[in-house]
């Protein structure tokens, strides 16, 4: 409704809409409404740049992993360098086995899917930390149980539940209710 009320014309409007506007916004400044609006643009753009990205979980195992390392999203050749457990998780070190230099594709907070060749999703974690050299992954502690030998593949996991989250959250913020 604050979006509509800022955007559109009231000549798009139907009455019971604006009645609905009116009962849901007026208690809202015009300064919360602009607020508000720019927010809920901010929202809708980070999102259609995030969908205009193409990135499919079911990717993993429809396209092969250098192929989706060449369009970066993900990394290949990865080898567990160091595991730091405490009582309900740990940060798994991940380098290339080669030794190589990452060109890197993740973020502190990105989700990571970690995988093999042949076992997909046997772990899923944020990023905790990535440069040049390794990227640390946080797991629980039952996912973390990774074999050290093996080879792994680490992919970017797009969610867009984010953005559903911060709708509520504008949503919540705008009521007229105290939290």
């Amino acid at each position: 409704c604050a979006l509509q009320k800022t955007v559109e014309s009231s000549q798009y409007v139907s009455s019971s809409m604006m009645e609905l506007q009116s009962l849901l916004t007026s208690h809202l400044t015009p300064a919360h409404l602009q607020y508000f609006a720019k927010w809920l643009r901010w929202i809708f753009l980070e999102w259609n740049a995030a969908k205009s990205v193409k990135v499919n979980v079911c990717d993993i195992w429809k396209v092969d992993s250098r192929k989706r390392e060449e369009s970066g999203r993900c990394l290949t050749n990865m080898s567990i360098d160091f595991e730091s457990t405490g009582d309900d998780c740990a940060i798994v070190k991940f380098k290339r086995k080669s030794g190589s230099p990452i060109k890197s594709v993740f973020a502190k907070g990105d989700m990571v899917i970690v995988s093999t060749e042949r076992n997909l999703a046997l772990a899923m974690g944020p990023v905790e930390m990535a440069d040049g050299k390794s990227i640390d992954i946080l797991l629980s502690k039952q996912s973390a149980r990774l074999k050290s030998g093996s080879t792994f593949i680490l992919d970017k996991y797009e969610s867009f539940s984010t953005y559903s989250s911060n709708l509520c959250s504008i949503g919540l913020l705008m009521g007229n209710e105290i939290h």
